[in-house]
């Protein structure tokens, strides 16, 4: 079957990067840290108020969590049951972003009240939650979206509802694709930004760490420098670290912040 097909599975699997893991008891606090949804709630509080969008990556979780093997099964789990929705970021190494299916289909339903929305995307936000309610899948392609799916009770996606949708910021048509075989992510408005602020983040703290003697500083002195990002310092520090970008690493003079060693 082809993307979206019978089993409403992702095209890709989750992306499992390199690095150490975190120190769990540092900010877990009451978090039950071995539950997926509340390390995502976790990261979600770190973003500074009213910034956007209000996501996690898969590498937050690894700099949280020790056991990878099990979050990636958590993740997947989670996506099956159509209570989380992986968001391609658009760049090898990043992969997904974490949505909570919930908070997705808040997205939609506002942007399509928005006084700005287009007179189209009503109608378009309604049948791409009908998809969202029922499928996990990451990626779609047009010819499944444009029949619909009457045994799984999706309704077909007229034409001009998919180019709302595109124009919105909720589908992105895969470049990776022959024009027969069109299809989309399902995304979010702001993906763009946040690998843009992910990708500046991490080249300004290794450029930081890079000028340093022994290629390492306290977090908090790396905390004074100010990043390329609103989303704050600790969201992109926790991504880069569970990425393998950089390490973190506690000692009694506090957290250290180092360049991985080299192989």
């Amino acid at each position: 079957p082809g993307l979206g097909g019978p089993a409403g599975g992702a095209e890709e699997g989750v992306v499992r990067p390199a690095g150490a893991p975190g120190d769990e008891e540092e900010d877990a606090g009451g978090w039950e840290v071995d539950d997926v949804l509340s390390s995502i709630a976790l990261v979600q509080s770190w973003i500074p108020q009213g910034a956007q969008p209000r996501l996690a990556l898969q590498s937050h979780l690894y700099s949280i969590l020790r056991d990878r093997s099990s979050i990636d099964a958590h993740v997947e789990s989670l996506r099956r049951e159509g209570r989380l929705r992986l968001l391609h970021l658009h760049v090898p190494g990043l992969a997904f972003a974490l949505c909570p299916t919930p908070e997705y289909i808040a997205a939609l339903r506002a942007a399509a009240v928005a006084p700005t929305a287009a007179p189209t995307l009503a109608a378009a936000a309604a049948l791409l939650e009908s998809w969202v309610e029922r499928t996990g899948a990451s990626s779609l392609t047009q010819e499944l979206l444009l029949a619909g799916d009457a045994a799984r009770r999706l309704p077909p996606v007229p034409s001009t509802s998919l180019e709302a949708l595109v124009r919105a910021g909720f589908l992105s048509p895969r470049r990776d694709r022959a024009k027969a075989e069109a299809a989309y992510w399902v995304t979010l408005p702001q993906l763009g930004a946040l690998h843009k602020w992910i990708m500046d983040s991490r080249a300004h703290m290794l450029a930081a760490l890079k000028r340093t003697r022994c290629r390492e500083m306290l977090e908090t002195q790396l905390a004074k420098r100010k990043l390329p990002s609103p989303l704050g310092f600790r969201f992109h520090v926790r991504e880069a670290e569970g990425a393998g970008v950089i390490q973190r690493e506690r000692t009694p003079a506090g957290v250290f912040v180092r360049l991985p060693k080299k192989t």
